[in-house]
C-alpha cells in the first residue's frame, strides 16, 4: 500500500462533500500525500497511548467516512488490526463485540458516542475512545466518571505529529482484519483476515479484465463494516482509484452521485433491483413513456445479445441518456455482489446505463472474492469463474438431493481452499473446525452448479435449511432471494411449518409499484389499506408464483398463502441483520398468530384442503 502513496501522492484519494447553510457543496479532495500524511500522524497519535503489543485491535464505529479509512490506513500503518462495527448495531451487540474482541480503543463518530458510552459499564476492558470532532464538555464528564479516556481525531493528529512513530506494519500472515458477521441466528463471529489474505484478493483483481485504474472514482456508500466494501476501498487505494464518500443519508445518493460521477458503481442486489422498480414504475407513468422506453429496451437489447455492444447510439441519445445522467454520466461498470442477481435486472443495468455490468460471488470468509464473471460476457444467470486466488470444489448435499458426480447436472455444497480464505474465527475453535475440514476446504452452505462454460452458478442454500412434513428440505434464503425478485415485493420471509406440507409467506409491498398498481386498477387507499385488500393480496400472490415459475422451483417451493404486511423491517427493530438481511427467529415470532392464520384459512393457489374424517 505505501507504494500506491508514493506513486499517486498528487493523484486525488479521498473526497467528501460539505454542508455549508443547508446546502450540500462540491466534492473536496485530499491528495494521496495529504491522506498518508495524516494517516502516519495519527498512527503515532494512537501508538503514543501504549497499547500492549496482545491488545493491538481497535474498534471503527462509524458510517462511512474520510476518518474512517484515516483509522484503517493507520491501523495498518502501525501494525494494528481494524474491528469495524456496523453502524447500526444495537447496544447488547456493541458490547458483545468490544468484550469479545477485547478493544481497549475505539474510534467513533460524534453521533454514536453516546450509545458507545451507555455500553461502557459492561465493557471492562474499553480505555479510549476516540471522536471525528472534538466531544462535549458533558461526554468528557461521562467517560472520566467511567475511567476512559477521551480524545478528539484532531487531538492525536496533534500528538502524532509533534512525536512521530516510525511506520511499523503486518508481516504477511499477521492479522489486519477482524470481521465481525452480522449473524441472522447465534451470536456474531469474528472472521479472522491476515495480510496474505487481501494481497492474494487483489493480486488476482489483476488479471480480471474490470481492473482499477488511477482514472476511476468510486462513491463509497455500502457499510465499511461489510467485507464487500471493505476491499472496494482497499482495491481503490492500491490500484490509486479515487474514493468519495456519500453524505450518509439515502434519500441522497442519488445527488452525491451525479455530484461525483464516479466510474465504477459497487452494490448489491437490494440496491439494484430497488432502482430497476424505480424506473419500471416512473416508465408506467403515462402510454406514451411506457411504449417508447418498452421498444428502445427490446430493440436495443436484441442489438447487445447479437453483438456485446451495450452502447447504441440513437437510442442512449433519446432515451437512456437521461438515466445515465441520474448516475452521474460517467459510470463504465456496475459491479454486483453479496448475493445472486437476477438476469431480468442485469441485462435491465447494461441497457440502461449503457455500461459493463459484472456480479461476482463470494464471503467475508473468502476476503469477498472467490468467484466474478467476465465483463465481455453476455450470458447472465451466473457468477462468474473462478478467480485465481481460490480453488472451488462441490461436495454432495444428499440431504438436499444434490450431487456433485452426476452424469448430469454437476451440483453441490460450495467448498473453497487457497490464499484468500481465512484461517479461522476468533476464539471459536469449535466453530471453525466446523466449517474448515482437515484438507483446509472451507464449507460455505452454499449450493453451486457448475455450468458447461466453467462459470458457477448459486442454486440454493443449505444453512437454514427446515424440512416440510412430506420430508421435502426447503432452503429458505434462496427462496427469499427467488421472492424478492417481484416487483410487488419490498421485503419478504418464507416460512415452513414442518408439520404441514406446504410454505406460506410474509411480504412487505414495495409502495413505488403497488399503489400505481393500484390507482391503476381502480383500488383506493393507502398502503395499510391495500394490504387488507384481498384483490392486491391475489395480485402480490400471482407475481410471486410467477418469479417461482421463472426460477423452475419445485411445487413444495412455491407459496400457498400470503400476509402482507404494511410496516417495513428495520434493523433497530430486531428484524434485520446490520447487513439488511432478514433475522429468520425474530420474524418467526412476530407473526407467529398471522402464520398460524395463514395454515388456517382457504389458500391463495385455490387448493380446498379435503374434509378431515
Amino acid at each position: 500500500m505505501s507504494t500506491s502513496f508514493a506513486k499517486y501522492a498528487d493523484s486525488p484519494c479521498l473526497g467528501r462533500r460539505l454542508l455549508k447553510d443547508k446546502t450540500w457543496g462540491p466534492y473536496t479532495w485530499k491528495t494521496y500525500r495529504e491522506v498518508r500524511t495524516t494517516f502516519e500522524n495519527l498512527g503515532s497519535g494512537i501508538r503514543s497511548l501504549g497499547l500492549p503489543p496482545e491488545k493491538n485491535r481497535i474498534g471503527i464505529y462509524s458510517s462511512n467516512r474520510p476518518e474512517w479509512a484515516y483509522t484503517y490506513l493507520a491501523a495498518l500503518s502501525q501494525g494494528f488490526v481494524s474491528v469495524p462495527l456496523y453502524d447500526t448495531l444495537a447496544p447488547n451487540a456493541i458490547t458483545y463485540v468490544i468484550n469479545h474482541a477485547e478493544l481497549e480503543i475505539v474510534a467513533s463518530s460524534n453521533e454514536n458516542l453516546p450509545k458507545l458510552l451507555g455500553a461502557a459499564p459492561s465493557c471492562q476492558s474499553l480505555k479510549f475512545i476516540i471522536t471525528w470532532n472534538p466531544p462535549a464538555e458533558s461526554d468528557h464528564d461521562k467517560a472520566k466518571q467511567l475511567g476512559i479516556r477521551l480524545f478528539s481525531l484532531e487531538d492525536l493528529l496533534k500528538q502524532g505529529s509533534e512525536h512521530p512513530v516510525a511506520p511499523s506494519p503486518s508481516g504477511p500472515d499477521d492479522m489486519i482484519l477482524l470481521m465481525y458477521t452480522s449473524g441472522t441466528t447465534g451470536v456474531p463471529k469474528g472472521v479472522m483476515l491476515r495480510n496474505s489474505n487481501f494481497l492474494a484478493t487483489l493480486a488476482s483483481t489483476s488479471y480480471s479484465s474490470y481492473d482499477l485504474t488511477p482514472k476511476d472514482v468510486h462513491i463509497s456508500y455500502l457499510p465499511l463494516a461489510h467485507i464487500f466494501e471493505m476491499l472496494c476501498l482497499t482495491g481503490c487505494l492500491y490500484f490509486g482509484s479515487s474514493v468519495g464518500f456519500w453524505r450518509g443519508d439515502l434519500l441522497g445518493l442519488l445527488e452525491d452521485m451525479q455530484a461525483l460521477s464516479p466510474t465504477v458503481l459497487v452494490g448489491v442486489p437490494r440496491v439494484y433491483n430497488r432502482i430497476h422498480d424505480k424506473i419500471r414504475s416512473q416508465v408506467q407513468q403515462s402510454t406514451t413513456s411506457r411504449t417508447l422506453f418498452t421498444y428502445a429496451f427490446n430493440s436495443k437489447l436484441a442489438h447487445y445479445q447479437a453483438t456485446g455492444e451495450e452502447k447504441s447510439p440513437l437510442w442512449d441519445r433519446f432515451v437512456f441518456s437521461k438515466l445515465t445522467a441520474l448516475l452521474g454520466g460517467r459510470v463504465r461498470l456496475i459491479v454486483s455482489g453479496s448475493a445472486p442477481l437476477s438476469p431480468e435486472v442485469q441485462n435491465f443495468l447494461r441497457i440502461c446505463f449503457c455500461c459493463k455490468v459484472v456480479q461476482g460471488y463470494g464471503l467475508t470468509e473468502s476476503t469477498a472474492l472467490t468467484t466474478v464473471s467476465d465483463v465481455d460476457d453476455i450470458n447472465v444467470g451466473h457468477v462468474g469463474a473462478p478467480a485465481v486466488c481460490v480453488e472451488i470444489k462441490l461436495v454432495d448435499a444428499p440431504e438436499l438431493n444434490y450431487y456433485s458426480s452426476s452424469r448430469g447436472k454437476q451440483q453441490g455444497e460450495v467448498c473453497l481452499r487457497g490464499a484468500s480464505i481465512f484461517p479461522g474465527y476468533f476464539k471459536m475453535p469449535k466453530e471453525t473446525a466446523d466449517v474448515i475440514d482437515r484438507d483446509g476446504w472451507f464449507h460455505t452452505g452454499d449450493i453451486g452448479e457448475w455450468l458447461p462454460n466453467g462459470t458457477l452458478k448459486i442454486i440454493d442454500r443449505k444453512k437454514n435449511i427446515f424440512k416440510l412434513a412430506q420430508g421435502e428440505y426447503v432452503a429458505a434464503e434462496y427462496l427469499d432471494t427467488v421472492y424478492s425478485r417481484c416487483p410487488f415485493v419490498q421485503q419478504s420471509f418464507i416460512y415452513g411449518d414442518s408439520f404441514k406440507n406446504y410454505l406460506v409467506g410474509i411480504v412487505v409491498p414495495n409502495p413505488e409499484v403497488l399503489l400505481p398498481w393500484a390507482k391503476q386498477q381502480g383500488i383506493k387507499g393507502d398502503l395499510p389499506e391495500l394490504c387488507k385488500n384481498d384483490t392486491v393480496r391475489k395480485a402480490v400472490f400471482q407475481g410471486l408464483i410467477k418469479e417461482a415459475d421463472k426460477a423452475k422451483l419445485k411445487g413444495f417451493e412455491k407459496l400457498k398463502n400470503v400476509y402482507l404486511e404494511p410496516e417495513v423491517w428495520t434493523v433497530d427493530a430486531g428484524f434485520l441483520t446490520p447487513s439488511l438481511k432478514t433475522v429468520r427467529g425474530a420474524l418467526g415470532k412476530k407473526y407467529q398468530a398471522v402464520i398460524h392464520n395463514l395454515y388456517e384459512e382457504p389458500r391463495l393457489d385455490g387448493h380446498v384442503s379435503k374434509p378431515k374424517l
